[in-house]
């Protein structure tokens, strides 16, 4: 009886220990797809990561300047940055993706410089606007 316990016990250890979920420490790859470093860009610039993992990603986080603006759980992987709120000059942009097991891994951090000004649409110049009573037809042409 007591082999048989023994047996038992040690049958069972090795299935509790079989069983025990292996720790993942693999970090996730991730990049910054756009904008590219270096560039000039103003308005509404749209940053986009891309992110792998073996087991999943649990959320990008996006900083300027070394501050937080975002945390994304969802691919795609974007920030729309509104660049119109920032200073015109060079900003940093980074960001750090968590997988599911909560390991970390930080971009190439990028450097980007913003010109608002020479962003900006021109005024456009109104040429003729004409409205047909007859056929309700409005026309507006411009430069």
């Amino acid at each position: 009886m007591k082999k048989l316990s023994v047996i038992s016990f040690i049958i069972s250890l090795l299935f509790i220990l079989s069983c025990e979920d292996k720790k993942d420490t693999v970090p996730p790859t991730v990049s910054i797809q756009s904008p590219i470093s270096g560039s000039t860009i103003g308005e509404i610039v749209t940053i986009k990561v891309s992110t792998e993992d073996n087991k999943g990603i649990l959320k990008v986080e996006f900083f300027i300047d070394n501050t937080i603006v975002q945390t994304d759980t969802e691919s795609p992987y974007e920030y729309e940055w509104d660049t119109t709120k920032e200073t015109d000059g060079e900003h940093s942009i980074k960001v750090n993706s968590y997988d599911l097991s909560e390991n970390m891994t930080e971009a190439q951090p990028i450097t980007v410089k913003i010109d608002n000004e020479s962003k900006r649409p021109t005024k456009p110049t109104l040429n003729k606007i004409s409205y047909d009573f007859g056929n309700s037809v409005f026309k507006i042409t411009w430069e």
